[in-house]
């Protein structure tokens, strides 16, 4: 039998979502509880009010960020949005892809 531990602090798996539609109350609730997650999530909404500044802003109180836009568009389009706000090596945030079938009749 084998027996899974797990080592990490709990914290490193806690991920917080921001869908705040202003940068400032992100802010104040992100600062609040920084020292107790390992990433806070960007979504669509916080993004839209307040663009890159929101990624820049709440990366710096320490926790990592998850940047979840859903993109869904051209590969080499993706591509490109993904370097624009994560760098060379992605390491800024994450994406996650969906994928859809489409069934043909």
């Amino acid at each position: 039998m084998t027996t899974t531990t797990f080592d990490a602090h709990p914290r490193s798996s806690l991920i917080v979502a921001l869908d705040f539609d202003s940068l400032s109350t992100a802010l104040k609730f992100a600062k609040q509880i920084a020292d107790l997650v390992g990433m806070f999530k960007i979504g669509n909404q916080l993004f839209t009010a307040a663009g890159p500044a929101a990624v820049k802003e709440i990366s710096a109180l320490g926790p990592g960020i998850f940047l979840d836009l859903k993109f869904h568009d051209i590969p080499n389009t993706v591509a490109g949005a993904v370097t624009f706000f994560c760098g060379d090596d992605g390491s800024a945030a994450r994406q996650r892809t969906c994928t859809r079938r489409q069934s043909h009749a």
